[in-house]
């Protein structure tokens, strides 16, 4: 998986399955490459809202940058 903050970006290899990844709101994910039989498990304090979420990169690095206090 990819992480972007919109200053930075790492990628993640998640190959153990007794590891998993915290990420924080503001934060970008990429998930790629599953191999065959791959879980993905998403675990939320809400209940999914559509209106609460960005949804594409471009969106997401204008918001970055606003919070940022950049032009």
């Amino acid at each position: 998986m990819t992480v972007d903050d919109g200053g930075h970006r790492c990628a993640v290899r998640m190959d153990d399955p007794t590891v998993g990844i915290l990420i924080p709101a503001g934060v970008w994910c990429r998930l790629t490459d599953f191999a065959p039989d791959t879980l993905c498990l998403a675990v939320a304090s809400q209940p999914y809202d559509a209106t609460g979420y960005i949804n594409t990169y471009e969106d997401f690095l204008r918001e970055a940058k606003e919070t940022k206090g950049e032009k």
